[in-house]
């Protein structure tokens, strides 16, 4: 087309219409994507900070005596002396046969004396 008529004027403004538009959508979707990223880094952030705050909250409790995976202690701690009256026997109540639960846990009757 020549330049000054009316066809070229026309063809000219829908480019730089179309121009414009693709260049709204590329603003978008970069926008889009840096929004992504912010909530996802700030997500990183704060999972990051609860498990610092986790580790720094649990490493000032001392580790637990362990004593066996199939039975439980229960009782003072045997490496603090202790200044209050004489705990009891410690007891250790062994795991059932069933293997699906536990029962009678910490109760001062054993399952043997129940029945």
């Amino acid at each position: 087309m020549q330049k000054g008529s009316i066809v070229h004027y026309l063809e000219e403004g829908a480019r730089k219409k179309r121009a414009a538009e693709l260049k709204r959508e590329k603003t978008q979707a970069i926008s889009k994507l840096w929004n992504k990223y912010k909530s996802e880094r700030n997500r990183i952030q704060e999972e990051y900070s609860a498990a610092i705050a986790l580790v720094e909250f649990s490493s000032a409790w001392p580790a637990p005596n362990i004593q066996s995976a199939n039975s439980i202690w229960t009782g003072p701690d045997p490496n603090i002396p202790s200044t209050s009256a004489a705990w009891p026997e410690p007891k250790v109540i062994a795991k059932e046969s069933s293997n699906d639960y536990w029962t009678g846990l910490l109760s001062p009757v054993s399952p043997a004396e129940k029945k």
